[in-house]
């Protein structure tokens, strides 16, 4: 397995700074996923951009009243403003549930990977304080008294939609959706897929005989392989489209039968794998043809979970 590249010019801080990048270099060698490394390198170089305007020469040795401040700045920030292609435009599109408009896990990332960068400046000798500014909460596990961490995590209930939206929703997705859509939306809603997780989906991954599609620990976000049972009406779904559609793809466009089962249909990238914001496009597109407000990114969440039972019908 070739070692990923990290893409520098996204993080100009960190390149230029020895121990951030070698710590981001770390990170790399010790086989981190590519989306875990930006992650973090990203929040290391949030975290340089902070002390530029501070002061520089306080990161190494920063203490807690240091990083509170940081801390601080991430609380009062608003999310940066993005381009086109169904990003965020304006600061009123972005809906905000704390009073902020950077969320609890954006910021509770941010802070893991600053922490961890600490940690590796203590590992290497790089800081002389032997104390990590930013302290450790746990949850009262194992018998130790339960300590808060730097940030306050809420933790809420995920949106559950009523019987008759979702009942809704997956009628429009049946009946008037084409066949990669609707064997896509319902494969995911079936096995409680993620999106990359459906995205990422080969045709030999389906033990057709058994019902059982096996998620690749490569695909997973934990990294543990499972094997997921799906009704026979959405393998129906599926082989629908493998034999129409997608066998039509292949042909024309010298694809491989046995590699990712969605395809894109587009004049730009015909007969390549889709990527995961294709899915939500598609998504978006069934709620707000059927009525529905929302639904869920996932579909590994509870509300597929609650209502599976409702869309386990043979379609028609």
């Amino acid at each position: 397995m070739d070692e990923q590249e990290v893409q520098w010019e996204h993080y100009p801080h960190v390149a230029n700074h020895a121990a951030a990048r070698a710590f981001v270099e770390r990170l790399v060698l010790k086989g981190n996923r590519p989306k875990t490394v930006d992650a973090y390198a990203r929040a290391v170089e949030d975290l340089l951009a902070y002390f530029s305007t501070t002061d520089p020469e306080r990161l190494l040795e920063a203490d807690e009243a240091d990083l509170d401040g940081y801390i601080a700045s991430l609380k009062r920030r608003g999310p940066k403003k993005r381009g086109r292609g169904g990003m965020i435009e304006d600061d009123t599109r972005v809906r905000s549930l704390t009073g902020r408009k950077l969320s609890d896990n954006t910021i509770a990332q941010r802070i893991v990977a600053c922490r961890l960068f600490y940690d590796f400046l203590l590992h290497k000798r790089l800081r002389a304080d032997p104390i990590n500014p930013i302290t450790r909460g746990n949850d009262g596990r194992d018998g130790r008294h339960p300590t808060q961490g730097p940030v306050r995590r809420y933790k809420r209930l995920p949106w559950v939609p009523s019987d008759e939206v979702w009942e809704c929703f997956v009628q429009h997705v049946i009946l008037n959706e084409d066949a990669r859509t609707k064997a896509m939306i319902l494969l995911a809603y079936d096995a409680a897929l993620r999106r990359e997780e459906l995205m990422s989906l080969r045709v030999d991954d389906i033990d057709w005989a058994r019902g059982l599609v096996t998620i690749r620990p490569e695909i997973t976000k934990g990294g543990r392989m499972r094997y997921v049972p799906v009704s026979a009406c959405v393998l129906h779904l599926v082989r629908g489209y493998l034999e129409g559609d997608r066998r039509s793809l292949i042909a024309a466009y010298e694809g491989e039968d046995l590699g990712t089962i969605f395809l894109s249909e587009s004049t730009r990238n015909p007969g390549r794998p889709l990527v995961v914001g294709a899915f939500d496009a598609h998504q978006r597109t069934g709620a707000g043809k059927s009525g529905a407000s929302r639904t869920d990114a996932s579909y590994a969440a509870s509300p597929a979970l609650y209502h599976l039972e409702t869309s386990r019908r043979e379609p028609g």
